[in-house]
């Protein structure tokens, strides 16, 4: 498995146009990994299945919070 950010690299984008993702869980890290991306998202769509996290309240609030940072939520 590879992180976006590498395939990005090895493939030479700086650009995504839609970042769709439905990685069963692991959205929650990954949209906190798109801090440390030099790439232009146009739109991401994602699942989120917090419902099975006992915190899944909480994780759910903190990517919305990342997604407002990083300028994808008004």
């Amino acid at each position: 498995m590879f992180s976006l950010k590498t395939i990005a690299e090895k493939l030479h984008h700086n650009h995504i146009d839609l970042l769709k993702m439905d990685i069963e869980g692991s959205e929650f890290e990954a949209v906190e990994s798109l801090r440390e991306l030099d790439i232009d998202i146009g739109q991401i769509c994602l699942e989120t299945p917090e419902r099975f996290f006992a915190d899944g309240d909480k994780k759910l609030k903190s990517l919305f919070k990342t997604m407002r940072g990083l300028g994808y939520i008004k």
